[in-house]
C-alpha cells in the first residue's frame, strides 16, 4: 500500500488531550487528496501535529 501526501488546506478546530502521560490533539480540518477535497477528523500526537502544520501537509 503506497502512502498519500494529505495538504492541509484548512484547520476548523483543534483540541488537545494528554492520555496515560502523552499528548494528542483531536483535529478536525480539511484536506486535499489528489484532489479530492474532504473534511476529516483526525487524532495526532501533539509533536507530530506541529510538524505536520509547519510543512502544510501529513503522509496517509
Amino acid at each position: 500500500m503506497d502512502l498519500l501526501r494529505a495538504s492541509i488546506k484548512e484547520i476548523h478546530k483543534e483540541e488537545i488531550t494528554t492520555l496515560n502521560g502523552k499528548t494528542y490533539v483531536d483535529v478536525e480540518l480539511t484536506v486535499n487528496i489528489w484532489g479530492s477535497i474532504r473534511r476529516e477528523e483526525r487524532v495526532f500526537r501533539l509533536s507530530d501535529w506541529e510538524d505536520y502544520k509547519e510543512q502544510g501537509y501529513f503522509l496517509t
